[in-house]
């Protein structure tokens, strides 16, 4: 019996001091400016942090990304730590990236025997369009297995997708539970199915070529649901040119869209101010006419130029962003200002915490990255619940 009330003490010590853990843990870092740690013009999103405060809904927020996000790991950061102090509400979006050839999130498995045609918003001309996962995959035999394979369990699953050309019957296997759901699709849409009991484990099939554009994954309790999406050497151009993306945007029900792009425009030696400002106003106005969700941009974090020199034009892509969230009345977090600017990635070299590449960072970085975002949203957040 001793044991069991130590383990409860212990777990709501934790919980009462998990915000004041990350700060502890980010002021071990001399480079990063927790008084710059927060959100500029964090009024914007004032219902957000009502819905937040009120603990009894479930939120979605979408983070949009490059290859910094497809990895999974700065936001499986920030989604730990935002189950944690609002609740887990699942696992959210999840695309099957391995069966396009690329990295994705190692804690989801997807396994399918088809062979499978691409699309990504990275190439300028597809067969078919790409959607919500800057990626979309067809099949021609749509049998694909999904496992879970972190310690959380779904009862609810979301199949975003879309039928080749004539409509078909879609079928969800429980491989747990061994049952099976039937439905319908006629057209681009989500399918939302329960399942008569907690999962770790389910398999889509369709008796005709599909487009599938990704799946969610969720449970019935309220909590953040943390949905990220991310297509590596993405830039803001990229996603603006497929219309299909922005349509299926609201599917995914955001509270919050989180975009953070910037890395791939600062390779180009020839980039303008004028011309990121042109596509981040674009992404807004294009996300603006899909839903009326509430935007916050993050500026990029410092890297090298061709892994010699220090970046100088990180500079003029990141005060495009900046500019553009003040002309728009747009949530920011200034990563690139908390972290030090220009030359800050050396700090974080000499700390180990870049790659070998000096553009990407390694596991520990990206966790680094993951708090400092997270902290930024919970300064903001308790200074809104404490007016």
């Amino acid at each position: 019996m001793w044991r069991i009330k130590f383990l409860c003490i212990w777990l709501c010590i934790a919980l009462l001091t998990n915000g004041q853990n990350v700060s502890d843990q980010l002021s071990k870092y001399s480079f990063v400016r927790q008084q710059a740690d927060s959100i500029v013009n964090d009024s914007v999103l004032s219902n957000f942090f009502d819905k937040l405060q009120s603990g009894q809904q479930t939120l979605n927020i979408v983070h949009i990304g490059d290859s910094h996000i497809q990895a999974n790991i700065l936001t499986a950061e920030i989604r730990r730590l935002l189950h944690e102090k609002f609740g887990n509400a699942g696992r959210g979006f999840v695309f099957p990236y391995s069966l396009v050839r690329t990295n994705g999130s190692h804690e989801v498995v997807f396994v399918s025997k088809s062979e499978a045609l691409q699309s990504a918003v990275r190439k300028a001309q597809n067969d078919f369009a790409p959607g919500i996962a800057g990626y979309a995959i067809k099949l021609t035999d749509s049998l694909i297995r999904i496992d879970l394979k972190s310690s959380q369990a779904f009862d609810n699953v979301a199949i975003i997708c879309r039928p080749d050309s004539a409509p078909t019957i879609g079928l969800l296997h429980d491989s747990i539970q061994q049952k099976n759901i039937l439905f319908p699709i006629n057209e681009t849409s989500i399918h939302r199915l329960s399942l008569p009991d907690s999962s770790q484990s389910v398999s889509f099939f369709a008796e005709r070529s599909t487009i599938v554009d990704g799946f969610v994954l969720r449970n019935n309790r309220p909590g953040v649901v943390y949905h990220s999406i991310g297509v590596n050497g993405a830039h803001f151009a990229d996603y603006n040119r497929w219309p299909e993306f922005y349509r299926q945007l609201p599917m995914l029900q955001p509270d919050l869209i989180i975009v953070s792009l910037g890395t791939n425009e600062g390779v180009n030696r020839r980039v303008t101010k004028t011309e990121i400002k042109r596509q981040v106003k674009t992404m807004l106005r294009e996300i603006k006419k899909s839903t009326d969700t509430p935007v916050l941009l993050l500026t990029a974090f410092d890297n090298y130029y061709r892994r010699r020199s220090f970046n100088r034009y990180l500079r003029i892509v990141n005060a495009g962003i900046a500019e553009t969230a003040a002309q728009q009345n747009t949530a920011l977090i200034d990563a690139y200002k908390i972290t030090g600017g220009y030359k800050s990635a050396s700090k974080w070299r000499t700390q180990g915490l870049i790659s070998p590449d000096r553009i990407h960072y390694n596991t520990n970085g990206y966790e680094l990255q993951g708090k400092i975002i997270y902290q930024a949203i919970i300064n903001s957040y308790e200074k809104h619940a404490t007016r």
